[in-house]
């Protein structure tokens, strides 16, 4: 079943609010009536519907340098992983620069 995003979540709040039902909502938006209640559930008791924090390991890599990945074409994730620094300085693998370009449709360079 697909998720709703931060405005679908809000949308649902409000036709709510403006007297649908539950169940009429969650045909709407083609989840289960549960789906619904839990949204309605995270709005009591936390004032918003963004998404909770999940829990694990947080990424080595951050968000910039995710984005300076795709910047020169024309490296391998080799050279990639040895210039680009992880969380605290720690060295990333060429493994992880590969995931993160694949995650953003692109490849590494091969020699």
């Amino acid at each position: 079943m697909p998720r709703l995003r931060q405005n679908e979540r809000e949308r649902a709040i409000v036709m709510l609010a403006a007297g649908m039902t539950q169940v009429q909502v969650a045909n709407h938006f083609y989840v289960s009536r549960m789906t619904i209640a839990r949204i309605k559930t995270r709005l009591r008791d936390t004032d918003t519907t963004n998404d909770r924090p999940r829990s694990g390991r947080p990424r080595q890599t951050i968000v910039t340098s995710r984005q300076a990945h795709p910047n020169n074409r024309f490296v391998n994730a080799s050279q990639t992983a040895r210039q680009t620094h992880g969380r605290h300085n720690s060295r990333i693998s060429a493994q992880t620069v590969r995931n993160r370009l694949r995650l953003v449709s692109l490849r590494a360079r091969r020699l």
